[in-house]
């Protein structure tokens, strides 16, 4: 290798390197809205150390990168320490895509890593999007080797870092099926983050049902056995919201034999019980809404002289039929206080 040369790839790396470290302002901002096609350049982008280095880069992939792979968003080389993506206009069973619409998905993906980077979340890659001299869009990332062996723990760790980007800051949404790599240094991110989406607002755990089977899709291909991809594909938080008022109702009851005494112990109560037990004996972390009202629900039926029945599941059928006789109730209540009124 020429001294040259070596001084040249040298600064590449550190180039990339400053862009996980800066609080950069002259960065890519992804796309507000739904098109992926409104993502911007902050002003001197261009002229940046380490987008200068990410052109001579891709120019070096372009010559002698080895090709990986194809996506809707590009063509994907790794050359050295890198990974190159640079367009792809036509994708089998797709609309063919214009130079501008090309553009502007590589933009917005390389817009969400820069932001999310900035804001602290490194379970995103380190991206910079370069223009060629001959007008080509390409992104230029961080190298991982894609991660076939995820433990439990480590499942946990992505879950949790997924879960900070969308319930966090600005709020994200997290979309497509996550490809996990892992660093050299042993750290795990996701490398495609073209189709996440900016919110605007933090999600809670109600809204985030893609995640979870985002998750649960991970821990399947990673041969996981059913017990933990069905985990990874509750969302005890989002469960909650929706018990709240039989909970209130559980607290207020006297007769123990009452229906809502049986659908708490065997129904409600089970279907949080069981996967906090669950994720307590994987060591992982439980939804502080969730573990809240799995305490009320156990001293309301205790008063009682009832308890949750842990690995308790009823059959579908008579979980139905209690729930249509709790909604009958319900609305003969409604009708005696509409009379009353």
């Amino acid at each position: 290798m020429s001294a040259r040369y070596a001084l040249g790839f040298a600064g590449a790396l550190a180039g990339l390197a400053a862009l996980g470290s800066r609080q950069g302002s002259r960065t890519a901002r992804a796309s507000r809205g739904q098109r992926y096609q409104s993502a911007t350049l902050t002003p001197g982008h261009t002229s940046e150390p380490e987008v200068v280095q990410a052109v001579r880069i891709a120019q070096r992939a372009q010559r002698e990168g080895k090709h990986l792979g194809d996506g809707f968003f590009g063509s994907v080389y790794r050359v050295g320490d890198h990974i190159v993506k640079f367009p792809r206009y036509k994708v089998p069973h797709r609309k063919d895509k214009t130079p501008a619409e090309a553009r502007g998905y590589l933009l917005h993906e390389a817009g969400v890593a820069n932001e999310l980077r900035e804001a602290g979340h490194t379970i995103v890659p380190h991206i910079v999007f370069v223009d060629l001299p001959d007008g080509t869009p390409v992104l230029v990332r961080e190298y991982g080797k894609e991660a076939k062996d995820l433990s439990v723990a480590d499942l946990g760790q992505i879950e949790a870092a997924l879960r900070a980007v969308e319930t966090t800051g600005a709020g994200w949404d997290v979309a497509d099926e996550l490809l996990v790599l892992r660093r050299a240094d042993g750290s795990l991110f996701v490398g495609d983050v073209g189709w996440w989406r900016y919110r605007g607002k933090p999600r809670s755990w109600m809204d985030d049902q893609e995640l979870g089977t985002l998750m649960s899709n991970l821990a399947r291909a990673q041969g996981h056995p059913d017990r933990v991809v069905w985990l990874f594909g509750t969302n005890l938080d989002g469960y909650v919201p929706t018990i709240l008022d039989f909970i209130d109702e559980l607290e207020q009851i006297q007769d123990p034999e009452d229906l809502i005494v049986a659908l708490m112990a065997e129904d409600y109560g089970p279907d949080l019980a069981n996967p906090i037990a669950e994720r307590e004996e994987f060591g992982l972390p439980v939804p502080p809404s969730a573990r809240e009202a799995l305490s009320r629900i156990e001293a309301a039926l205790a008063r009682l002289g009832k308890q949750v029945e842990l690995g308790f599941k009823p059959s579908p059928v008579r979980k139905l039929k209690r729930k249509a006789a709790l909604r009958r109730r319900q609305r003969q209540s409604a009708g005696r206080d509409t009379v009353r009124a």
